[in-house]
């Protein structure tokens, strides 16, 4: 009978150890960011030379950090065009979230730390002119464009042709949450090697 207790006793604990293994490799193996579109239009049909702006919602599923953004120049929009960092913009200006710091591929890149939340209507604009597609309209949003930097953006009732995209942010655990659940497989290891010394 005592030989039976012992082998249920290592069978158990055995098993305890694989679970609190794979708990361990799923726990580490953190989910591998990448770039997703948040929100886009490319459905616009005509394209003019002018400054762009444009105001989007983001849609639930939020936040995002890494965000990009980009102008497409054709029609229906395909073909990504950037003009150039602004340079001025700052955080003077009421409301300012933040500017691009790069462009690569023909897309503005923004400082990996912003972050845009769910469910919330942003404006992007953009210091200099190219030829850019729109004239589609999304329901609740708005063209904004000048011709030139010095005269005021105008709003009209289209959109131009852009894509808005981030990695979505992952929550990371407490370090308290961390803690536990190592002392916890610690003492199941531990366990695990007092029952196979008895």
């Amino acid at each position: 009978m005592i030989s039976k207790r012992r082998k249920a006793i290592r069978i158990s604990s055995r098993a305890f150890c694989m679970a609190a293994a794979l708990g361990v490799c799923a726990f580490i193996a953190a989910p591998t960011a990448r770039a997703i579109t948040i929100t886009q239009n490319t459905a616009s049909v005509s394209t003019s030379t002018f400054i762009p702006g444009n105001s989007l919602t983001t849609p639930s599923g939020g936040p995002w950090d890494n965000i990009t953004s980009i102008w497409f120049s054709n029609a229906p929009g395909t073909t990504p065009i950037a003009f150039g960092t602004p340079s001025n913009v700052s955080a003077a200006t009421a409301e300012f979230l933040g500017q691009s710091q790069s462009i690569a591929a023909e897309l503005y890149i923004f400082d990996p730390a912003l972050q845009l939340q769910s469910s919330t209507r942003y404006f992007f604009y953009s210091i200099g002119s190219g030829s850019v597609s729109g004239n589609s309209d999304v329901a609740g949003e708005n063209l904004y464009f000048t011709g030139s930097s010095i005269v005021a953006f105008q709003s009209k009732f289209a959109d131009a042709n852009y894509r808005l995209s981030g990695n979505a942010v992952v929550a990371v655990p407490e370090p308290s949450t961390f803690i536990l659940f190592l002392t916890s497989v610690g003492l199941a290891l531990g366990v695990s090697g007092w029952n196979t010394r008895l």
